[in-house]
């Protein structure tokens, strides 16, 4: 018994020893794992300096011995030269990252999609970087199978792996790609929403693509979505569009001529470009009615006031009677749910030519007067070849 006690006392204390050094162990893994990233940024902080270091005295220098004869030429060819956009464009998306991680004391939830975007855009930028070296290297008489050049092509190839990689290194863009609709099904939407050839390209002629005006890119892109959904005969799409456009526009105005940006819905936005005197009384007018119109009606969905009084032709059927004939009358479409949405299908059609048509000849007045120089000679041929149509995002 005695020797019993003893020997699970042995074992207590081995077990005690065992879990002390085993406690020892787990302590030092965790200071390991708190400041070996501690001392990779420390670490990389002391090269950074010694960079900055490194680069103002070489500066200094330069300009001390008078071999840069002015510092405002070098400042502008700073700023100018292509391979320095790369290191600005790389440090923009370093701050993504920095601001993403001060947003996390608040809300620890980091997006691993960010963290993806900004290494694979910095890869891009990096390989760009040195394809300007490169070329910078060829322009000074260097050769393509020099020793020089031959190593930044080394450099380009592996950051093109790298950026392969990560196009199908995460889990989310390996996985299984999840479908909604059989193949057979789609091809068949796909068929039956493309057959009526002619009538599209009917459609696609009605419209100007407005290539002889100038507008900023993002208002181009508004007006394709418009045009396109007309094509289309997504004609409830094209007027909700447009009235995304015209506010855009009229944005885009305002800052053009104010250099601020204006916050306003589109009624205050009216009023506030009339006091600027960048529309006039009579496009203040029609602007108003475009916004009662299609931002009123059409993106509040108010089919009763965009159908209030239109007569339908239909028939009576009686039910108690299924075989007499079906006498003919006029019904008002806002009395019937099923009707009005049929109707509405067609007024749509007419009212979405007119107010995209209209809107082109409003908008063209606008620019061509607040933007007289870049207006004053056509950017494209009025009618572009087919190399130059809008393409499908």
């Amino acid at each position: 018994m005695a020797e019993d006690l003893e020997q699970l006392k042995r074992r207590l204390e081995q077990l005690e020893k065992n879990q002390k050094i085993l406690i020892s162990q787990i302590n030092q893994s965790m200071v390991e794992i708190s400041f070996y990233p501690k001392i990779d940024l420390f670490y990389y902080l002391i090269r950074e300096i010694k960079n900055e270091c490194d680069f103002d005295l070489l500066k200094e220098y330069l300009l001390d011995k008078k071999i840069i004869p002015n510092p405002e030429d070098y400042v502008k060819f700073r700023k100018e030269h292509k391979l320095f956009r790369t290191y600005n464009d790389e440090k923009t998306n370093t701050n993504k990252l920095l601001e993403h991680f001060k947003s996390m004391i608040r809300n620890p939830s980091p997006d691993i999609s960010l963290f993806n975007y900004v290494n694979k855009s910095n890869l891009i930028i990096i390989q760009n970087r040195f394809k300007i070296k490169k070329q910078i290297l060829l322009d000074r008489g260097f050769k393509e199978d020099s020793e020089e050049v031959k190593e930044i092509d080394k450099i380009i190839v592996e950051i093109q792996k790298d950026i392969e990689s990560l196009k199908t290194g995460s889990d989310e863009q390996t996985a299984e790609k999840e479908y909604y609709v059989k193949k057979e099904d789609a091809e068949r939407i796909f068929t039956n929403l493309f057959s009526k050839k002619d009538e599209m390209v009917e459609r696609i002629r009605e419209l100007p693509l407005m290539y002889e005006i100038h507008l900023e890119p993002h208002n181009k892109s508004l007006y394709y979505e418009t045009i396109s959904n007309y094509w289309l005969g997504n004609f409830n799409a094209s007027i909700c569009m447009l009235s995304v456009l015209l506010e855009s526009f009229l944005k885009e105005i305002y800052y053009f001529k104010e250099k601020e940006n204006s916050d306003d819905t589109m009624e205050p936005l009216i009023n506030k470009c009339r006091t600027k005197e960048l529309i006039t009384d009579d496009e203040k007018i029609l602007l108003v009615g475009f916004t009662d119109t299609i931002r009123n009606k059409y993106l509040h969905a108010s089919l009763n006031k965009i159908l209030p009084d239109i007569i339908v032709p239909a028939y009576k059927i009686d039910l108690a009677n299924p075989s007499k004939k079906p006498e003919p009358t006029y019904i008002i479409a806002e009395n019937l749910p099923t009707i009005r949405s049929i109707v509405k299908y067609d007024v749509d059609k007419i009212r979405s030519k007119e107010l995209i048509l209209k809107s082109v000849k409003l908008i063209e007045k606008i620019a061509k007067r607040n933007y007289p120089s870049v207006n004053s000679t056509p950017s494209q041929p009025s009618s572009p070849s087919p190399s130059t149509l809008p393409q499908s995002p």
